[in-house]
């Protein structure tokens, strides 16, 4: 199958790097990352969309990581840092890694659907899928066009192209429930899409520690994001169904 071909720039990085301001948050996506890594006992693993690679770098001591990133200049900081690369998930082998992770990616990915196929090729029988995506498209605002971003999703719509592309849906549930209140204010005050550090940080100190705790209630109803787990069948088992019932809605 042919993979969409790979952008060779990325205009959000100067956003990218405003969200390094946000410490607890991205050492919380840190976290959910290596975990994951521990519980499915991943020695393989794929950034896709490694971006500055905040998050291989801590995922590098636990696991061989190769970062997919389509960006060449964030590509070229990657191979300098030593991490093996690639500009297109087509471009790995196939039934290679025991574990995909993909943090705010799937969303700048026209052909979403393709390119989890691609993630299922690559996976060894019963590998791992972990995906944090934007939620609900009624969030959308100039910073999603700004970024590239197709979409924002549902728990279902996701749910829906992850077993298309033959992997089956593990669990799913939003997060940073406050986050989906300041997204929408956002996209009210039809703010220019760039990120200010500053209020990153603000945003970080005060608001997300609020978010977490109230994100133990509001799971399954709303947040500014998507986390959804996912797993190549084993080679036993037959494409489509389900582990178990996610508790998101």
């Amino acid at each position: 199958m042919k993979s969409p071909p790979p952008e060779t720039h990325y205009e959000g990085a100067d956003n990218l790097r405003a969200m390094r301001s946000a410490v607890r948050y991205q050492a919380w996506l840190t976290r959910h990352v290596t975990r994951t890594v521990h519980a499915v006992y991943a020695a393989k693993v794929v950034d896709f969309g490694a971006g500055l690679g905040d998050y291989a770098r801590p995922v590098s001591r636990l696991a061989a990581v190769t970062c997919v990133e389509p960006d060449a200049s964030l590509r070229d900081g990657l191979e300098r840092e030593g991490f093996a690369t690639a500009a297109n998930i087509a471009d790995l082998p196939a039934g290679a890694f025991d574990l995909v992770y993909s943090l705010n990616v799937l969303e700048h990915i026209r052909q979403d659907v393709e390119a989890l196929r691609q993630v299922r090729r690559i996976l060894v029988p019963g590998g791992s899928l972990l995906l944090y995506v934007p939620a609900f498209q009624c969030l959308y605002s100039a910073m999603d066009a700004k970024v590239g971003h197709y979409r924002r999703y549902r728990y279902r719509g996701l749910a829906d192209r992850v077993r298309q592309a033959g992997l089956q849906v593990i669990s799913g549930r939003y997060a940073d429930s406050l986050g989906f209140l300041a997204a929408l204010a956002y996209r009210v005050a039809r703010g220019d899409g760039t990120l200010s550090p500053a209020s990153v940080a603000a945003y970080d100190r005060f608001v997300f520690p609020v978010s977490r705790v109230l994100d133990t209630v509001l799971h399954p109803f709303f947040g500014k994001n998507l986390w959804l787990v996912a797993r190549a069948p084993d080679a036993a088992v037959r494409v489509g169904g389900d582990e178990s019932r996610p508790r998101s809605r």
